[in-house]
């Protein structure tokens, strides 16, 4: 299941994923941006895969959420 927190007018969707053949967790987000009245587009802002790997899924989430946060404060 894919972690969703709403930030500053965006709806970040956390969707690390594992690796197969390593077993490691791969830390990716999309920014979906929230219309008036909480109602948001299908289509995603911006979307982001990190290169970074980690041991859990919500080890990769969090960073990836993080992250995430850190690309809206700045755009």
């Amino acid at each position: 299941m894919r972690k969703r927190i709403a930030y500053r007018e965006h709806l970040i969707l956390g969707e690390s994923f594992q690796r197969m053949e390593y077993g490691s967790w791969v830390a990716q987000y999309t920014l979906v941006r929230r219309e008036s009245h909480g109602k948001r587009t299908d289509l995603p802002l911006h979307q982001y895969q990190f290169n970074a790997i980690f041991r859990s899924k919500s080890e990769a989430d969090a960073y990836a959420l993080r992250r995430a946060k850190e690309w809206i404060d700045k755009n």
